[in-house]
C-alpha cells in the first residue's frame, strides 16, 4: 500500500474580495488513486483540520499530479483562517492554485437567487 499524502487534497481555490476563500476543490486520496474533486466551503476545510483531519494543496502535472504544502488553521477573534504558511493575518492563503471551477457554478446560483429575491419582492 502506498502512503496516502493526506487525508483530502485541494487543487484549486477561489477567494472573496477580503481574500477568503469562497469554495475549494477538495479530492480524496485512496488506494485507486486521486479522487474526482469535489466542492467545498472553507468552513469546512478548518473543522476538519480541527478534528485532526490532514490537508495538502496539490499541483497538476504533465501526466500526474504534484504534492503541494500542508494546510494549517488558526483563528483570529473566533474567526477560522486557511493558510500554507506560518503567517498569523485575517486572510486565507494556499499559494499559487489555480481558480475553483466550482466557483463559476456558484456565482450563477448566486445571481440567479438575487434575481428571484428581487421579483419576489414586488408582488
Amino acid at each position: 500500500m502506498i502512503k496516502k499524502w493526506a487525508d483530502y487534497l485541494i487543487s484549486e481555490v477561489s477567494y472573496d474580495s477580503e481574500h477568503l476563500i469562497i469554495v475549494a476543490t477538495r479530492h480524496q486520496d485512496t488506494d485507486q488513486g486521486i479522487t474526482k474533486g469535489q466542492p467545498i466551503d472553507r468552513l469546512t476545510i478548518a473543522s476538519d483540520i480541527k478534528n485532526g483531519l490532514f490537508y495538502v494543496t496539490i499541483y497538476s502535472g504533465k501526466n500526474s499530479w504534484k504534492k503541494g504544502h500542508e494546510i494549517h488553521t488558526f483563528s483570529i477573534d473566533g474567526s477560522p483562517y486557511l493558510r500554507i504558511d506560518k503567517n498569523k493575518v485575517p486572510m486565507d492563503y494556499l499559494g499559487d492554485l489555480p481558480e475553483s471551477s466550482f466557483v463559476k457554478s456558484l456565482s450563477t446560483k448566486h445571481i440567479i437567487l438575487k434575481k428571484r429575491q428581487k421579483t419576489s419582492t414586488r408582488q
